[in-house]
Order: structure tokens, then C-alpha cells, then sequence
């Protein structure tokens, strides 16, 4: 079996180092801005070290020995009933052989599911009088448990039976500070959004995390579904969290990239792609626009931040600092291609050729995806849509950072 294993990822290799050298050489042939030719050799050559890095990843298998207490903190605010209840069921039924405990956080709801929540059994419930914001509800979970191990899902997150023993395996090794789950998208043929972001959700975890944790630097532990050593979690950690701020900006949403960031200054941060939730995504292009928006506004400030300490992992952080660089690249170029070159040259041919690019590595991360989505088509799909939107949302996030609301509610 590990042959085989070994002879499947070889092959993946070698497919992966042909596609590349055939991709530079179409570049070069027919790329006469050198500008971006270099920027297209670099991208190229960055999704060639990710997908590397994410053929070789491998998760830690579950030890029945290892079974630290561990804490599900499940924060709610004016949730739908009927969907929070099969949420904590999910939690509650999930099989882990270790003591275990349900905590549900009620951040001030106005809609009945507090009184609800106090007589529900099995679970230990905290009710906020007032909203006081997600982070809050988070803390006050932390505060309140008892486990080793605080393992975070969100309200509309479901988890798969054996979700919180493969989570909490890679706390064996005592520089791990937190774990990234693997989420895949709930209902995924419900619409046409939801379609294009199935295989879209799996690349981000699979692949982009999966190369993060060859580096044991994974830069964001989604707050749908993660896990962190609670000793980790200090009160100089806490305080910085809640109530620290960067170049003035508070932490008012992305909390759970912010805790990562603060554990990952002296700890591990790994991915398990074994433990698997289900979440609800956005299901038109309006939620996701919204969610577009706060994510971004939640990358801008935690990537500066990640930037004054990451070099001192060494050359851990070269991944990440390869990342945040092509990142804030393609905002420049996006705008270079599709409206300062065809001015330029009267010529229509550079937006084509940066959508043409995108379309080209979304079909490499769809053949990543096609064994795991009947979807994985949209994946190739996906890139070039949403490159038609991620500079004006880039904009309007850099333009409204300091505001305190960033469309949570």
C-alpha cells in the first residue's frame, strides 16, 4: 500500500513539474510585457511549491491513548432553532473516547433560543444579557471550560462522527499549539454559489493548508472548526485578543485568524484534514460579497501583524511571506491588467490573459478536487468570477478598515 502510495504521488509530481515547465514556456513564447511575464513566472511557480507541498502532506492518525478532556465551544446569537439544535446534536453525538463537554454561548439572542438553550440537556449553556460580539462569546467559553483541549465550531457547523478524535490527535506533540480542520461546504448543490465553492473550499484546506502545515505554520484556524491547547491560551493572550490593538485597528471580526496569529507566535500551528465539519456557505453572491468583505478586512490587518514576528520561525515563514507578497501582487496586477495595459496598447488581450491564468491554475486545483466533489468541474470556474470581484472589495476593505461593525451583523 505505501508503494503505491509512493508511485501515485511520484507520478503526481512528475504531471505537476511538466504542466509547470509547459506552462513558463507558453509564457515566454507569448508574454511580451516583461513585467508580466515575470509576475506570470512566479505565480506559476508558487502554485507549483503549494501543490508540492500539499502532495506530500500526510495527517496524524488518532491515538486511543491519547484522549486529552476536551471542551466544544459553540458560540449563538439569534440562530434558527431548528438548525442549532442538529448542531449541538452533531457536537453531543460525536464519538470520542476521552471526557468530553458541550459549552453553547448565547450572545445576547432576541429571538426565544436562550430560554431554549437553559432547558436544553447535555450541554452547558451561558447566556449573555446583551450582545456583546463573537469574541466575547468565544472567551467566555474558554473561561467556562474544563477540557485540555477547546475545540470551536460555529453555529451552522455539523461534525462528522469522529471529527473531535482526529482533531485533537496532533496535540501528541507538545509544540502544537492549534489545529485547522477540514471544512467542506453543507448542501452543496443547494445553488449556484454554493456549487462554485465546493471545490473551492476544498483546495483552501486541502491544498493551501495542507502546504502550510508542511511548514507547521498554517495561518488561520477557521472559527467554524478549530482547535487549541487552552495553556496556550493565557491571560496575557486573552487580553491581547479581546482587547488589543494593530496600527489602531481592533479586532471586531476574523477572531479566529487573530488567535491563531497570537498562537503562532509561540507555537505550532497544524492542519488535520482527517477531521472534517460541514459548514453552511454563502448561498448567493450578495452573503458572499458581505463575507468577501469581512474576510479581507480580517486579512489585511492580521497579515501586517503576522509580518512583524513570522521571519523569526526562520525559514518556516517563507511560505507565508511568498503568500501575503503574491496576494497583494495580484491586486496591482488585476488593476494593471485590465485597465492601465489595454490603455496602453488599445489592446484587449492582457484581461484575457490574466482570466485566461486563473482559469488555468483553477484547473489544476479542480484535478487536485475531482475524487472528492462531483463539483470539482466549478473549481476551474470559480477563479476567473472571482477575479471580477476581488478588487473592489479589496478597495471598499482597505477604504472602511477602521469600522468597528464589518457587516457581522
Amino acid at each position: 500500500m505505501k508503494d503505491f502510495v509512493l508511485t501515485k504521488k511520484k507520478l503526481g509530481m512528475g504531471f505537476l513539474l511538466t504542466f509547470l515547465i509547459s506552462v513558463i514556456i507558453w509564457k515566454i513564447a507569448w508574454t511580451p510585457n516583461p513585467l508580466v511575464l515575470l509576475y506570470s513566472i512566479f505565480v506559476t511557480l508558487f502554485l507549483g511549491a503549494t501543490i508540492a507541498l500539499a502532495l506530500g502532506y500526510q495527517h496524524v492518525s488518532p491515538n486511543l491513548k491519547f484522549t486529552p478532556s476536551v471542551s466544544i465551544v459553540v458560540p449563538v446569537y439569534n440562530e434558527n432553532w431548528r438548525t442549532l439544535k442538529k448542531v449541538i446534536s452533531s457536537a453531543l453525538k460525536t464519538r470520542y473516547p476521552g471526557k468530553k463537554e458541550v459549552i453553547v454561548v448565547d450572545d445576547g439572542s432576541t429571538n426565544g433560543i436562550s430560554e431554549k438553550l437553559k432547558k436544553m440537556k447535555g450541554i452547558k449553556s451561558i447566556i449573555f444579557q446583551k450582545n456583546r460580539g463573537n469574541k466575547f462569546a468565544r472567551a467566555e467559553g474558554i473561561k467556562n471550560a474544563s477540557g485540555e483541549i477547546i475545540v470551536f465550531i460555529d453555529s451552522d457547523t455539523m461534525l462528522h462522527r469522529d471529527s473531535i478524535l482526529h482533531i485533537v490527535a496532533p496535540f501528541k506533540h507538545k509544540s502544537v499549539g492549534a489545529v485547522s480542520g477540514h471544512l467542506r461546504v453543507k448542501d452543496p448543490h443547494r445553488t449556484l454559489m454554493t456549487k462554485l465553492q465546493d471545490g473551492w473550499y476544498y483546495t483552501n484546506f486541502r491544498v493551501f493548508r495542507g502546504a502550510e502545515d508542511r511548514m507547521r505554520f498554517v495561518s488561520c484556524c477557521p472559527g467554524a472548526f478549530s482547535a487549541y491547547r487552552k495553556s496556550v491560551i493565557t491571560p496575557a493572550v486573552m487580553k491581547e485578543w479581546l482587547y488589543g490593538k494593530f496600527l489602531g485597528l481592533e479586532v471586531t471580526a476574523g477572531v479566529d485568524r487573530a488567535l491563531t496569529n497570537l498562537v503562532l507566535r509561540t507555537h505550532d500551528v497544524v492542519y488535520q484534514s482527517s477531521a472534517i465539519a460541514y459548514t453552511v456557505v454563502p448561498s448567493n453572491w450578495k452573503k458572499f460579497i458581505k463575507q468577501q468583505i469581512r474576510w479581507t478586512k480580517s486579512w489585511i490587518r492580521e497579515t501586517l501583524y503576522l509580518s512583524t514576528f513570522a521571519f523569526k520561525k526562520g525559514t518556516r515563514s517563507l511560505f507565508f511571506y511568498a503568500s501575503a507578497s503574491l496576494h497583494l501582487m495580484n491586486y496591482g496586477f488585476l488593476f494593471f491588467s485590465l485597465f492601465i495595459l489595454p490603455f496602453l496598447t488599445g489592446l484587449p488581450f492582457y484581461p484575457v490573459f490574466y482570466l485566461t491564468g486563473t482559469m488555468l491554475a483553477g484547473g489544476v486545483y479542480a484535478l487536485f478536487c475531482r475524487k472528492e466533489t462531483r463539483l470539482w468541474k466549478w473549481r476551474a470556474v470559480f477563479p476567473a468570477l472571482y477575479a471580477l470581484i476581488i478588487l473592489p472589495i479589496f478597495i471598499f476593505s482597505l477604504l472602511t478598515l477602521k469600522d468597528a461593525s464589518w457587516g457581522t451583523r
